[in-house]
């Protein structure tokens, strides 16, 4: 009998043993990560003209979120029975269809001052008056790259920009507690500034969301947005390259106890047409193929990370404004309504993972080598060009 029990015993114990090893390999192994991120940037004012065409494409293309401009100007005077209107027909149409949005206040009233308290009472207002009239929106970012010049000047002072955020925060809490405060959609990584060669873009702040992390911006953000375009033809601004802006930020975010933030890309694509090669001032041409395959590899590989919860696709829609060639070169549809190669891949990835929405974690950590030559500690100053 006491054999009996010494063996009984030994093989509780081989179970015991080996169930804890099992599990200890099952804990080992990367998390899956439930994402919803299929998001498109771009419901451009002049689709409002047409709004079951807008939503029925929306459809079509099987978004999951849109980002939706409530531009300060148009909330103002006989602007804002006109907007009210037409968002009043467009917002129950993308709930019924599961479109969620991403509501952006945004857009300078002409001749602002920000550091006026008139106008920013006038903002409060706004703000006030967006929340309570379109309760079906429950995300709302504040303002757009606040730290480029050619986005409303003034707010790349972080000071007046993290003012606003305040009383945006204070008063979205105060009249929908449940929404949550996207703050940023700042230019690359919040990071790195610099005079760009796009003449309408013009001065980037440099560390733009540290200096705002410095003002509270822990205090008054429940989610963190970003704008990291890359330039796909040059060496160093690949996959490695926007995973190194993203870490970057991501460790700043650490270092001031934003860890478990969730981050979202509020504007990403390539342009079409032609894009510094880096070598000898040269240049390469990004043609639609090499767009769609850049979707591809963002919407594959970007969820991994565990703080990335949406990606929204720059643009919708081309609406091909002569003389404005970035009308029409980052689409999934064309002016026509013509589908491009990165619409194409946009439904693939969508299709993808619709069954089985879950990105498996990459825990590795992020090289920012990539990022460091472009690190020159002064806004004014360019990357140095690399060599041959």
């Amino acid at each position: 009998m006491i054999f009996v029990r010494k063996l009984c015993a030994l093989i509780l114990l081989g179970a015991l043993l080996q169930s804890s090893a099992a599990g200890s390999a099952k804990n080992n192994e990367p998390a899956k990560l439930f994402r919803e991120p299929f998001g498109v940037v771009g419901v451009h004012p002049l689709l409002l003209l047409d709004i079951p065409n807008l939503v029925e494409r929306l459809n079509e293309v099987k978004a999951q979120w849109t980002r939706l401009g409530f531009p300060y100007r148009n909330f103002h005077g006989e602007r804002r029975e006109r907007f009210t209107d037409a968002y009043n027909i467009l917002l129950p149409m993308l709930e019924q269809r599961g479109i969620n949005v991403l509501g952006q206040l945004t857009g300078n009233r002409q001749n602002a001052d920000w550091t006026d308290p008139d106008e920013l009472e006038r903002f409060r207002e706004f703000v006030e008056y967006c929340v309570r009239t379109f309760p079906t929106v429950n995300h709302w970012e504040i303002w757009n790259e606040p730290d480029g010049e050619h986005f409303f000047g003034q707010m790349s002072n972080p000071d007046i920009y993290m003012e606003i955020v305040r009383i945006a925060h204070r008063t979205i809490k105060k009249n929908t507690p449940a929404s949550k405060v996207v703050v940023g959609a700042f230019t690359q990584n919040g990071l790195a500034g610099e005079r760009t060669n796009i003449p309408k873009a013009g001065y980037m702040m440099a560390r733009m969301l540290e200096e705002c992390y410095k003002r509270g911006l822990a205090d008054y953000s429940d989610i963190i947005s970003f704008h990291p375009y890359t330039n796909i033809k040059h060496p160093r601004h690949k996959m490695p390259y926007l995973r190194a802006k993203i870490g970057e930020s991501l460790a700043l975010m650490a270092k001031y106890g934003d860890s478990d933030k969730p981050v979202w890309l509020s504007e990403v694509g390539v342009r079409l047409g032609p894009c510094p090669s880096g070598y000898k001032g040269e240049t390469e041409e990004v043609t639609l193929e090499d767009q769609a395959e850049w979707l591809g590899f963002i919407y594959n590989e970007i969820p991994r990370y565990r703080q990335i919860e949406k990606i929204f696709w720059m643009t919708f829609w081309n609406w091909d404004k002569p003389g404005d060639p970035d009308s029409k070169a980052y689409g999934l549809f064309n002016a026509d309504w013509s589908r491009t190669p990165s619409f194409d891949a946009f439904i693939e990835l969508v299709r993808k993972y619709e069954k089985d929405p879950y990105w498996v974690e990459n825990t590795e950590p992020i090289d920012l080598e990539p990022v460091r030559y472009y690190q020159q500690g002064t806004a004014q100053s360019k990357p140095a060009a690399i060599s041959e």
